[in-house]
């Protein structure tokens, strides 16, 4: 993903959002290889969102738990992100704070996941036409049982079924909802969602899998965002 990041105040009388409107010096421009989330302030919002106010679809919900809040003197400044590209492949990443959520909360999280996404709700505003009306469809999906990554989930587009991937062996689950049930039903944390274009050629899941888990292991360790500057 490439992207600009822009400071942007809610607040219409801001003097110090006028005078950054004005100059664009504040604007950095960076690429990001994975879409990172919160998972502790995703529960939070669903818990919020009894009146469907804050979020309309799981894009949506993601753009919220995503933007980052700005310590200011008025309180309204958002850290937003602008897309100057349409990728036909995003990796989500969830970061779990274990103490912050309940089993309540985590079983709230998964029955929200979409098995297809909007790429234009996940960021404050895109430049390309083709990202305002591409949507991408959920190809993978990696969770955490305990503290390790063990499970995952990869979509056959041959059969139009989900493979079940747990200690080893493998079963097949029929639809998306029975996935849903799956993690469920095994406890398990949603760790990464890859979600690819289905009008282009197949994705090879496994080996996608496995280079965005090192990926995402390696910017843990090295306490690194993924984040490439220009």
């Amino acid at each position: 993903m490439n992207l600009i990041r822009m400071h942007r105040c809610g607040n219409v009388n801001c003097l110090s959002q006028q005078k950054e409107s004005i100059d664009d010096s504040n604007r950095t421009t960076f690429t990001r290889r994975v879409y990172q989330v919160d998972a502790t302030t995703i529960c939070q919002l669903i818990k919020r969102n009894e009146n469907k106010c804050l979020y309309k679809s799981f894009g949506q919900l993601l753009y919220q738990a995503s933007i980052d809040r700005i310590e200011t003197a008025c309180n309204h400044q958002n850290d937003d992100l602008l897309l100057i590209n349409a990728p036909d492949l995003i990796s989500v990443a969830f970061h779990w704070n274990s103490s912050e959520c309940t089993t309540s909360d985590v079983e709230d999280f998964v029955s929200i996941i979409e098995p297809f996404i909007n790429l234009r709700e996940l960021f404050y505003d895109v430049t390309i036409s083709d990202a305002r009306i591409k949507q991408l469809c959920l190809i993978g999906l990696i969770c955490f049982y305990g503290n390790t990554i063990e499970v995952f989930f990869s979509y056959e587009h041959s059969t139009s079924k989900w493979l079940f991937c747990f200690d080893g062996n493998v079963t097949v689950a029929n639809d998306w909802n029975a996935v849903i049930r799956k993690c469920i039903d095994f406890h398990l944390q949603p760790f990464l969602l890859i979600y690819a274009n289905s009008q282009q050629n197949p994705v090879d899941i496994s080996q996608l899998l496995k280079r965005t888990i090192l990926q995402e292991k390696s910017n843990h360790n090295n306490n690194h965002n993924g984040e490439f500057f220009h």
